[in-house]
């Protein structure tokens, strides 16, 4: 599942995230002519003291 290998690679956040896959929003976009889908869930971090670690290749993140 591509939410278990992308929320997993690059910071801190999968084990402290309660996910509500009921709460989920979908965008379709195109990116070199070929057709992306992106889905978001609505979390709930579960410990907020713990720090977040993210990749290269995100530049920031906003809490």
């Amino acid at each position: 599942d591509a939410f278990g290998r992308d929320s997993g690679r690059g910071h801190s956040l999968p084990k402290n995230l309660k996910i509500f896959k009921d709460a989920r929003h979908e965008m379709t976009y195109d990116v070199n002519e070929k057709p992306k889908i992106v889905i978001y869930w609505l979390a709930q971090v579960l410990n907020p003291d713990k720090p977040v670690r993210i990749s290269n290749e995100h530049q920031a993140f906003d809490c």
